[in-house]
């Protein structure tokens, strides 16, 4: 059996999803259990911004203090979980993680069933909500397209608007927060300065192509 190069977390925050998920093969071929865990473990933090893009791209009528939790609990589940992850692909691990996504999601739905009547009309026969169409997934390209696509997204935007959108759009935090949080530049002239009102547009605009991109790649609209 061939040895492993054992790499410490920094080093593994450094590799790419193949390189990562290529490792934490070759620790578990070793019997290398905990360097297996490790690697999958970062792999599942760097998904935090799809998973985001993915959530709020389907809760997107629902509270940011829904959208909030149901985010923190699929990153949470998929930090915990992914050490049982046995594919071999890092469209496989994005998959898993989106699984997971999915169904905190649909529990979120079941949750809220009480108070919405109207979902009752989608329960199954085992008296759970089914899980609505728009949550209905091909996992695997569903997984890679979405990260894909908010990767793109993101690196077309100039570095000011990118680090609003991370702000306002995936992290949560409100217009004034987030004015507050880079310090009002908007990153062109001197007399230049970002305000609550650009960061709503700025914010928008990323949630309408974002929403756009999702429809044109045959996912259903949320």
């Amino acid at each position: 059996m061939a040895s492993l190069r054992r790499l410490n977390e920094r080093e593994l925050a450094e590799l790419d999803d193949p390189e990562l998920i290529a490792y934490a093969r070759a620790a578990r071929g070793t019997g290398e259990e905990e360097d297996c865990r490790l690697a999958l473990r970062i792999f599942a933090f760097g998904m935090e911004t799809a998973v985001r893009a993915f959530v709020r791209a389907r809760m997107d009528s629902h509270s940011e203090t829904a959208v909030e939790e149901v985010a923190e609990r699929t990153l949470e589940g998929a930090v915990r979980s992914i050490e049982s992850f046995v594919g071999t692909t890092p469209q496989e691990a994005r998959a898993f993680v989106f699984t997971i996504a999915k169904r905190r999601i649909a529990d979120y739905l079941r949750k809220e069933r009480p108070r919405i009547q109207s979902l009752d009309e989608q329960s199954g026969e085992d008296g759970y909500q089914k899980v609505p169409e728009a949550l209905r997934l091909d996992d695997e390209a569903d997984a890679t397209d979405t990260a894909i696509l908010v990767d793109e997204l993101l690196a077309n935007l100039r570095p000011d608007h990118r680090r609003v959108v991370e702000l306002s759009f995936f992290s949560g935090y409100s217009a004034r927060e987030t004015v507050e949080r880079i310090g009002g530049r908007d990153g062109g002239a001197d007399d230049d300065f970002m305000t609550e009102q650009n960061v709503h547009q700025i914010t928008s605009r990323f949630r309408r192509e974002l929403r756009a991109r999702l429809s044109e790649a045959g996912e259903p609209q949320p």
